[in-house]
């Protein structure tokens, strides 16, 4: 019997979702995509926007194309999620699936933080990334200061790499200046662990960037951040890393859990509902603690290209669940390389499963290690070509 799938949200997970099942089911099914947005946005590519290695017109596409594949796109916004009935309210009028799959992303906010929206610069949307490049190119020199408003936020590296290419950048420009980095983690990319925040805040420290970790930002002033400790920051450009949360529709809906995020089930993404999944930044997966065993770990909201030798890894899936008749334990592989002017190519990796994989490493062409330069394909960050190698798809 036809049923109908429909998938909510046209970010990254939820193309590749709604293109995966339309080649994976018969024609007779329906595939059903729901996006707001007319063009999809390559979020990976915002920072090197920011830093005019790209244009608008380079990372964006119109969502159209899904169309001539056997995708039916409504153009439309949610407005209302029954997962029980497997009903969803658009602008458009009412659908009804028979399989659901939850892929709407985070909204983005620098509103909770007084101050904040009238004085900071964000890279998290096109627009913004946009207005932050512009404002960079009438820069002369001073000091740059980047705010972790809040977390957890997309891509853990996000603030880092926007450091360092904002360094590289402004060195080449020739301007005076001083980067600094101001959030309330413990370290860089903390769930990647200490070791590779250790090490990335080696490379902060190299470049001369000011990290100043546990520290909340409680009002933006025009020239001055003043922070949580009583202190207070100047500035002479401000680029925030907004409040990520929920959309409207999932928190007011059955699915959200107590942070306003889905749970879902490691293995097969599955939310606590029949027939409704969930996938991408919505998703709430809570993991062991791997680094300090009674704290829990969420899972990091990034994904992942195959790059290297990765393209192994899902075969090796297939495999074990053909060979157990149940999916493996629930398992995720990060793997981040950034590149600096003068100390070259360095690599953080590990995995989120403390049954499965190794833990966290960390590789530099100076400290050893192991691991193989890659030829860069743009500014910034590098994928690598060794193990389980994974370029970070950020944001």
């Amino acid at each position: 019997m036809a049923s109908t799938v429909v998938v909510l949200g046209g970010g990254v997970g939820g193309l590749v979702a709604a293109r995966e099942l339309r080649a994976r089911l018969s024609p007779g099914h329906r595939v059903v995509l729901v996006e707001r947005q007319p063009r999809h946005v390559f979020s990976p590519s915002l920072l090197w926007l920011m830093v005019g290695a790209r244009r608008p017109e380079h990372i964006t596409r119109d969502t159209g194309w899904l169309s001539r594949r056997g995708v039916e796109v409504i153009p439309g916004e949610v407005r209302a999620i029954d997962p029980q009935r497997r009903v969803v309210e658009t602008s458009r009028g009412t659908v009804q699936a028979d399989a659901l799959v939850v892929s709407l992303g985070l909204d983005r906010t620098l509103d909770p933080v007084p101050g904040a929206a009238q004085h900071a610069h964000e890279f998290y949307s096109l627009e913004g990334a946009d207005r932050l490049r512009q404002a960079l190119q009438r820069f002369r020199g001073g000091t740059v200061a980047i705010a972790v408003l809040a977390t957890p936020y997309s891509c853990p590296a996000a603030p880092y790499e926007a450091a360092l290419l904002l360094d590289a950048f402004l060195r080449r420009r020739g301007c005076s200046f001083r980067v600094a980095v101001y959030t309330p983690e413990p370290y860089p990319m903390p769930t990647a662990g200490p070791a590779v925040g250790q090490a990335l805040q080696a490379i902060l420290e190299r470049r001369g960037i000011h990290f100043r970790p546990q520290v909340k930002v409680s009002e933006v002033r025009e020239g001055t951040l003043v922070l949580s400790d009583g202190s207070e920051a100047p500035y002479d450009l401000l680029v925030a890393i907004p409040v990520h949360r929920a959309p409207e529709p999932v928190r007011n809906s059955p699915l959200a859990g107590p942070t306003g995020l889905v749970p879902v089930d490691g293995a097969s993404l599955q939310t606590r509902f029949p027939g409704v999944w969930a996938l991408g930044d919505v998703v709430s997966l809570a993991l062991p603690g791997r680094f300090q065993p009674d704290v829990p770990l969420a899972l990091p909201k990034a994904g992942f290209s195959r790059t290297g030798r990765l393209p192994w890894w899902p075969t090796t899936w297939r495999r074990a669940w053909r060979a157990t008749g149940r999916p493996p334990a629930s398992t995720a592989w990060a793997s981040a390389s950034w590149k600096s002017e003068t100390d070259g190519p360095a690599s953080g990796s590990g995995g989120f499963s403390p049954s499965r994989l190794p833990g966290c490493g960390y590789w530099h062409p100076r400290g050893g290690g192991t691991g193989a330069r890659n030829s860069s394909n743009g500014p910034g960050w590098r994928g690598w070509k060794a193990g389980r190698g994974a370029r970070p798809c950020c944001m």
